[in-house]
């Protein structure tokens, strides 16, 4: 093979090789469009899309209405819809909550919080190249990105529990049954049997009647209450409900 002919393949596999390195990944030209939620819960929800013509799909959640892009030529970490362990996007606090490849089409969130709005938003993607190169189409489709809010779940309190009795004064506390979030506050009402105050025997007889002025007490956010002003040899209970905002737990 003459030298010239060398030089000419030689030309030819450099020029190849660029042309691969710069046009590896291309941006896909259809967005996925069309995002749909299904099985809400305070924590968790199901996704559906129609996708692009990208090779593959990021998924970023927000808090607010306005949802970062993912940036070329970052590769996001596959959170499997968990919330709370997807990459940051661009350093903002919207996070990159699922990495769908191929032909997938749907996910899974969890670790959501309830009472809460999220902003959803699908990029497609392709991903080539042995770098790897990524490249996102940043545009917007038909119903995406999309809305969705969380139900309000309020557990009751736990472990109720009532210290230091006497004849008229008792300590009472209780732990709170949420965790993301906590409870805003506390609703207490007390009841003596129906025997009434004075007239107890040790063992709690229904129907309640509600001692006053302790009749759904609003107690803030603190897990007891000193409770004074009773009456001795009477049969006492008490309940408590937790509540988030305007909506209340079932009694404790």
């Amino acid at each position: 093979m003459s030298r010239i002919t060398r030089f000419i393949l030689t030309l030819a596999v450099i020029t190849i090789v660029s042309f691969v390195e710069v046009f590896a990944a291309v941006a896909p030209s259809s967005q996925a469009r069309y995002i749909s939620f299904s099985n809400l819960t305070a924590n968790t929800v199901d996704i559906t899309m129609v996708r692009g013509n990208g090779n593959k799909r990021v998924i970023v959640i927000s808090e607010d209405a306005t949802v970062d892009s993912p940036v070329n030529a970052t590769i996001y970490t596959d959170a499997a819809g968990d919330r709370l362990n997807g990459d940051f996007v661009n350093g903002g606090s919207d996070r990159v909550i699922d990495v769908l490849t191929g032909s997938q089409w749907q996910s899974s969130f969890s670790n959501l919080q309830g009472g809460k709005t999220y902003y959803i938003q699908v990029f497609e993607f392709n991903q080539d190249g042995s770098a790897p190169v990524t490249a996102y189409n940043t545009g917007t489709g038909t119903n995406n990105p999309r809305s969705f809010s969380t139900p309000i779940v309020v557990n009751a309190p736990i472990t109720l529990a009532a210290a230091n009795v006497t004849a008229t004064t008792a300590d009472l506390t209780w732990a709170d049954g949420n965790t993301d979030p906590l409870a805003d506050g506390y609703i207490f009402t007390l009841y003596v049997e129906t025997a009434g105050e004075g007239n107890g025997n040790g063992a709690y007889v229904g129907p309640d009647v509600t001692v006053s002025p302790f009749v759904e007490l609003d107690l803030g956010d603190e897990p007891s209450f000193d409770l004074t002003d009773l009456v001795g040899l009477s049969d006492y209970k008490f309940e408590v409900m937790a509540y988030i905002g305007s909506t209340n737990s079932d009694p404790s």
